[in-house]
């Protein structure tokens, strides 16, 4: 955790206006699904040339929608009423770029100042981190952009989880990091390519920046949702009909499931049986289907 303070400029609220507004009850079934789900339905929601291959949607096209597999899921998001853990769902708040070594980075904001701005955004957020360090290429990220000291400030600052390109440390310190209600729900929520021991000359080199994190670009107010399968993020123009499209595709594969899972279940027969099913819960859902 840096100490840098001084001459930088006040945070400023990003502008919203005109972007597409989601529901507070879509980011709350948001929560309670998985990332691949989810993915499920914006990939069926998504514009796609006519004819040819995407005629079938089983084909999937080159999808930028969610991280690749450098990007860990390092510490899972809380667990529900019901014990069950639940996907972290917020809105890119102030993605930051981060040099971790380099002595002469220019410093665009400083620490205080970035925190002022997470405590005055409204939620959910989700803190997003890059790290842009050159001093040890070609890979860098050889110390911690995030520990357990930043997990719990910004959750006192309301930040449900945070989305690293770089490396933590002190995870067992995250774990252990309690809601603003002081109870323990399997600590703060983290996404990052990995582990390290140390940090070093942490600087903010870039705020509320779009920034690229395991090959998904984030802007400032993208819908991102992650979970133990990665980030995906949700366009805001669809993101109300993709949390009914992905209860919907929840519900119809666990029909087809149960009937894998049935005595009546033949591999010759699996493809059109699992269409007849397909097609009978589509036309009772025609809403979202």
């Amino acid at each position: 955790m840096s100490n840098c303070i001084g001459g930088a400029p006040a945070a400023k609220k990003a502008k919203t206006d005109g972007k597409p507004t989601v529901k507070p009850e879509t980011i709350a079934i948001l929560r309670t699904l998985d990332c691949p789900t989810v993915f499920n339905a914006v990939h069926q929601l998504t514009m796609k040339p006519k004819g040819g291959q995407w005629a079938d949607q089983s084909v999937l096209d080159p999808n930028t929608q969610y991280t690749d597999k450098t990007v860990n899921c390092m510490n899972r998001p809380k667990k529900g009423p019901n014990e069950d853990h639940m996907a972290t769902v917020g809105f890119a708040v102030a993605p930051i770029e981060v040099t971790t070594n380099e002595p002469d980075s220019h410093e665009e904001m400083a620490w205080d100042k970035y925190y002022e701005y997470l405590e005055a955004t409204p939620g959910p957020t989700i803190a997003v981190l890059k790290d842009v360090d050159t001093l040890f290429p070609p890979f860098g990220q050889r110390s911690a952009v995030f520990g357990d000291g930043m997990s719990n400030l910004h959750t006192s600052c309301g930040v449900e989880g945070a989305i690293c390109d770089g490396v933590i440390r002190d995870l067992d310190g995250i774990k252990r990091v309690p809601d603003t209600d002081g109870v323990l729900r399997t600590g703060f929520p983290i996404w990052a390519t990995g582990e390290v021991s140390g940090h070093g000359r942490f600087v903010i080199k870039a705020f509320q920046v779009p920034v690229t994190v395991g090959q998904l670009r984030i802007v400032p107010g993208d819908l991102l949702m992650a979970d133990s399968g990665g980030v995906v993020r949700i366009p805001l123009d669809i993101a109300d009909n993709v949390a009914e499209r992905a209860v919907n595709i929840r519900a119809k594969e666990a029909l087809v499931f149960a009937y894998f899972q049935s005595k009546e279940f033949k591999a010759s027969e699996f493809e059109a049986k699992a269409g007849e099913i397909s097609k009978a819960y589509d036309a009772a859902h025609p809403e979202s289907f």
